[in-house]
């Protein structure tokens, strides 16, 4: 059985796991090749590059994985590569638009919350961890409305 798109994808996570982020940016770009409809596979890449410190290159690559819309999950990732930039604005309105569909995913509900405090939003990052332990019932999520 040859290399397939899906298959490389499993090993680039693979090596991504491993720390070899070379290897694994070099399986998703094949992936990607292979398969143009895979946009997964940027949005991964972008997250290797962004492993291996390359953020203006993962910048360049999730906006190309966001160039035909964008999915909550890819806008988390662009979230996550402007904090890394310090563009704590964009990756608030990155975030702010991922949760106009629901989610459970407790790391985002924090990401949220950090920019939000961040930005002197203390009404709506309270007010959104609240609704983030509701839907998920996170004692992680519950830790942070004290704290807050």
């Amino acid at each position: 059985m040859g290399k397939t798109a899906a298959l490389l994808m499993e090993r680039a996570i693979e090596h991504r796991t491993l720390g070899h982020l070379a290897d694994a940016a070099a399986d998703l770009e094949a992936a990607y090749a292979m398969d143009p409809k895979l946009v997964e596979a940027r949005k991964e890449l972008a997250l290797v590059q962004l492993a291996d410190g390359k953020t203006e290159l993962a910048l360049r690559t999730i906006n190309k994985a966001c160039a035909n819309g964008s999915s909550p999950d890819f806008l988390m990732a662009r979230a996550e590569i402007q904090v890394a930039r310090k563009d704590y604005g964009a990756a608030l309105q990155d975030c702010e638009a991922s949760f106009r569909e629901p989610t459970d995913n407790v790391e985002w509900y924090l990401l949220r919350a950090q920019l939000q405090r961040r930005a002197g939003k203390f009404a709506e990052c309270l007010a959104g961890l609240r609704d983030g332990f509701t839907k998920t019932g996170s004692a992680v999520l519950e830790e942070e409305i004290v704290d807050a």
